[in-house]
C-alpha cells in the first residue's frame, strides 16, 4: 500500500520528461543506470523508467510505475489537469472544447506523441481490469479509486490530445474560425462509418507501410484545402461489415520505414510520389469514443467526496451528446461526428 502511494506521489507535480521532446517513440535501451525504477521516477527520469520495464513488467507495482512513467512524459501532472478543468467556466457551453485547447497547449510544448498516452492508459487498465465503473465503485478501496481517478484522467489527455491531432489550431475552435482539417476529419469519420461525406472526398489506391497493415486512403476537401486519411477495418464488427475506421495519423513517412517520419509538407525531404500520411497504431474510435467514455467514468469513480470535479465531466458527456446526462448513454460515433459538426459549419 505504502509503495502505491508512494508511485502515485510523483505524478502530483511534473513536467516534461527527460528528452521528451527529442523522439516520436520511446527508445528502449540497455540501461546502465543502477538507480531503482522508483529512485528514477522520483529523479522524474520517466525514459529509465519505461527503458527499464517495457516489455518485462509483469505485476501491478511495475505496470503502475510504466503508467506514471508514460504519463509523465506528456508533462502533465494531476494538479495541473485538475486546475485546467476547475478554471473552465461553468456557464460555457463549449467546456470540453475549452478544456481540449488548455491541455494541447501544455501536450504540443512537450511534443508527446498519442502513442505514450494511449501506452500510460494501457497500463492503468491492466491495474484496474473493468473495476473502474459506478457499478463497482462501493467495493473499491480508497487506494483504487485512487488509481481509477490516475486512469481517467490519462484517458481524458489521450481523447482530447487525439483532437489535437485532427484539428489544425484547436483554438479556432473557441474563437468560431472554421478549422478546415477538421472539418474533413469529421467526414472522413462520417465516410468511415456510413460510406457518405459532406466533404468533397475521392478514394484512392490502398498501401500497405511496414507494419505490414493494409489501409485504404481517402483525400478530402475544405475550402479548397487537401487532407489526406487512412482507413482500416472496423475491429469489432470486421471485414464484411463494411464499416471502417479512422486510422490516427502523425506527419507523414514512406511506406517502409516509420522512422522517415516528416511533420509537414514544408519539409525538404517530402515527395508527394514516397511520402504519405503516417499512421500511429490507434484509430477514432480507441482514442475518441473508448478512451473518452472509458475516462469520464473512471474519474467519476475516482474522484470520491469531490462533487465539482464530477460535475464537470459529467457536464463533459452531456455537452458532446447535447442532452442531460445519463451513466449508461455512451458517446459513439455519430454523435461525435454532429458535435465536431458544431465547430465546422
Amino acid at each position: 500500500m505504502k509503495n502505491i502511494l508512494l508511485i502515485l506521489t510523483v505524478l502530483i507535480y511534473t513536467g516534461c520528461g527527460e528528452n521528451s521532446n527529442s523522439t516520436q517513440t520511446p527508445i528502449y535501451s540497455e540501461v546502465s543506470s543502477n538507480l531503482s525504477t522508483q529512485e528514477m521516477l522520483n529523479n522524474k527520469d520517466y525514459k529509465g523508467v519505461v527503458n527499464k520495464l517495457e516489455g518485462i513488467a509483469s505485476n501491478d507495482d511495475e505496470y503502475l510505475k510504466l503508467a506514471t512513467a508514460y504519463m509523465g512524459l506528456s508533462g502533465l501532472s494531476v494538479d495541473k489537469i485538475r486546475i485546467k478543468i476547475y478554471s473552465l467556466n461553468d456557464t460555457d457551453e463549449n467546456s470540453f472544447m475549452s478544456l481540449t485547447n488548455k491541455i494541447n497547449e501544455s501536450t504540443k510544448s512537450c511534443n508527446i506523441p498519442l502513442e505514450y498516452l494511449d501506452k500510460s492508459s494501457h497500463y492503468y487498465a491492466k491495474i484496474t481490469g473493468d473495476e473502474c465503473t459506478q457499478y463497482h465503485e462501493y467495493i473499491l478501496t480508497t487506494e483504487e479509486k485512487k488509481i481509477c481517478l490516475y486512469r481517467g484522467f490519462s484517458q481524458l489527455v489521450e481523447t482530447v490530445t487525439a483532437i489535437g491531432y485532427i484539428t489544425g489550431d484547436v483554438t479556432n475552435l473557441i474563437t468560431n474560425i472554421q478549422d478546415n482539417k477538421l472539418t474533413t476529419a469529421s467526414c472522413a469519420m462520417q465516410y468511415a462509418f456510413n460510406g457518405t461525406s459532406d466533404c468533397r472526398t475521392y478514394k484512392k489506391d490502398g498501401k500497405m507501410f511496414s507494419d505490414g497493415k493494409y489501409y485504404d486512403r481517402v483525400t478530402i476537401y475544405s475550402n479548397h484545402e487537401e487532407f489526406q486519411y487512412l482507413l482500416t477495418e472496423d475491429k469489432l464488427l470486421g471485414i464484411d461489415s463494411g464499416v471502417k475506421n479512422v486510422v490516427m495519423t502523425n506527419g507523414y513517412c514512406t511506406l517502409d520505414d516509420f522512422s522517415t517520419r516528416i511533420q509537414d509538407k514544408n519539409d525538404l525531404r517530402y515527395d508527394a510520389e514516397t511520402y504519405f500520411v503516417c499512421p500511429v497504431n490507434l484509430t477514432a474510435d480507441d482514442v475518441l469514443i473508448d478512451a473518452l467514455n472509458e475516462g469520464i467514468e473512471a474519474i467519476i469513480v475516482g474522484a470520491d467526496g469531490d462533487p465539482d470535479l464530477i460535475k464537470s465531466v459529467k457536464g463533459f458527456k452531456s455537452e458532446i451528446l447535447n442532452r442531460d446526462y445519463e451513466r449508461d448513454d455512451d458517446i459513439k460515433m455519430d454523435s461525435l461526428i454532429q458535435y465536431f459538426d458544431k465547430y465546422t459549419d
